[in-house]
């Protein structure tokens, strides 16, 4: 028997907290007699690497509960699937490790598929047993189950309520509510009285009582920010970027890293419009901070009378919430203890300029029809690595499109030597060489196999297909016991030992041939 620990951490802030929990699996298979060879150090590199699972320790971490899919859960399932047998018992701290769901029957399902596939379920106050064909679970387990993932996902509108009366609060009296300052700004520890405390490093917690944190200029990067501010009057976001990549300057960013479609990646420390447009119309410019633009919440989002549910005009047509944009009566605004550094009337001509530029493209939704951009954020000029984007042309008087690098338009030739691709060509391009891939030998049988399942799994499967599949099960586990037995009996020196292999061979046998006839 050998066993698999699973875990997952939504803020990935908690670093301490997972070594103790390999700790306790680590106990909890030396009690069950169970193999398992996962350590606290594995866990930790997992982490430092962003790396979501090794061959023992399967974590999602910066993961939400609410996702049914995840790429640490995903591969621990394809692992379980594939190892014939092999894995038996998956250790999980508690229910809400594995699932914050929306509806507990979700949560109730992930359990259920791991059951279904002949593996223990560990968590620390309970273990669950595989789900044996034919058997009805027992009435008060399932009560149970269901109040343990109800009240995990009760505790997301909990928090999320509280989330929302925190930030509001600590707006309201000019207290910064998380994340980083603004470029040209700098987070301090500030006491009730006004005293400032002290600068806080980057990425800095501090809880103190009597205590918050709010934001001050900062002197290394104030001045480079009202300097864009003016020349965001006269130029346009990337006629500005232009001159600061080319003075030198780099980004707020720069040396950092962000996820790319779950990729780790280096910033590049490039300047963008959009980075710069928010240079130029933050109010904490003019001494006022403000809370509450967009509406982001999944769970609770900010009104006058407080948290409140979502709307069904601010989820999208698969259900996900979307960003809303709040009219300015729902703002929260408070006065900083700093003096206003820019005219309150030089600031409304900024944002006019801005909004004037922008107009034509404001409100307008990004094509939601994957059909439309076929390789849209998906392919990359090979030489600066940045992304290219579809653009429509005329090609013999027919419309047509092509992907052009962004880096090139963006610098207008100077930090890119490409220019663009044929689109129909480079999706021909893809097509041929997922086409190759597949065709291969040893893809192509695996590939029909998991067409034909997740064909059989989506109309249901009627009663004789189930009975047919249980019965294919049992005979290969016979068979699988025959041939075991066949090479102990080689290995038998004495002739009562030889005698008792031959009887269990025949007994075998006889069950062999009762399967078929079934």
């Amino acid at each position: 028997m050998s066993g698999l620990f699973y875990s997952r951490d939504s803020g990935g802030k908690h670093q301490s907290t997972p070594p103790e929990y390999i700790k306790w699996a680590q106990q909890k298979a030396k009690e069950l007699d169970v193999k398992f060879e996962g350590t606290p150090t594995d866990i930790q590199q997992l982490i430092e690497d962003s790396n979501p699972f090794d061959e023992n320790i399967f974590f999602d971490y910066d993961v939400e509960g609410d996702t049914t899919s995840r790429p640490a859960l995903d591969k621990l399932f394809e692992t379980i699937e594939t190892s014939n047998g092999q894995v038996t018992h998956v250790f999980i701290p508690d229910p809400d490790r594995l699932s914050r769901p929306n509806h507990p029957n979700e949560g109730i399902d992930l359990e259920d598929r791991f059951r279904k596939l002949g593996v223990t379920i560990v968590y620390k106050k309970k273990t669950l047993e595989p789900l044996k064909p034919g058997t009805r679970e027992d009435i008060g387990e399932l009560i149970g189950r269901y109040v343990d993932f109800h009240r995990s996902g009760e505790f997301l509108d909990q928090h999320a309520e509280k989330m929302v009366s925190a930030k509001s609060n600590l707006a309201e009296n000019a207290h910064w509510g998380g994340g980083p300052a603004p470029y040209g700004f700098a987070r301090w520890l500030v006491a009730d009285d006004g005293t400032k405390v002290r600068l806080l490093d980057e990425g800095e917690t501090v809880r103190r009582a009597g205590h918050h944190v709010e934001v001050f200029p900062c002197e290394l990067d104030f001045q480079n920010a009202l300097r864009i501010r003016k020349l965001l009057l006269k130029n346009s976001a990337e006629a500005v970027c232009r001159i600061l990549d080319s003075e030198g300057i780099p980004s707020p960013n720069k040396g950092k890293f962000k996820k790319i479609d779950g990729i780790r990646t280096e910033v590049s420390g490039k300047w963008n419009a959009s980075t710069v447009n928010s240079i130029g119309r933050n109010e904490l410019f003019i001494g006022l901070l403000t809370y509450g633009k967009r509406g982001m919440g999944k769970k609770r989002r900010l009104s006058q009378n407080g948290p409140r549910e979502l709307n069904a005009d601010e989820f999208l047509p698969n259900g996900k919430p979307r960003v809303v944009k709040n009219p300015p009566s729902k703002h929260i605004r408070a006065e900083t203890r700093f003096v206003a550094p820019v005219d309150v009337a030089e600031h409304k001509l900024l944002v006019q300029e801005l909004d004037r530029r922008g107009a034509s493209q404001r409100g307008k939704r990004r094509c939601q029809d994957p059909n439309s951009n076929p390789l849209g954020g998906r392919i990359f000029d090979m030489s600066c690595g940045w992304t290219m984007y579809k653009t429509k042309y005329f090609r013999n008087k027919q419309e047509s499109f092509k992907y052009r690098c962004g880096c090139y338009d963006k610098s207008k030739g100077k930090l890119c030597e490409h220019n663009c691709v044929d689109g129909p060509s480079a999706i021909e391009f893809v097509l041929n060489t997922v086409q190759q891939k597949l065709s291969q030998p040893t893809i192509w049988p695996k590939l029909v196999e998991k067409i034909h399942s997740l064909a059989g799994s989506a109309h249901g499967k009627s009663e004789f297909e189930k009975r047919i599949s249980l019965l294919n099960c049992k005979l290969k586990a016979t068979k699988k016991e025959l041939e075991q037995t066949s090479k102990n009996m080689a290995l038998s020196e004495k002739k009562e030992h030889y005698d008792a292999m031959a009887r269990v061979f025949d007994a075998l046998r006889e069950k062999e041939s009762e399967i078929i006839q079934q």
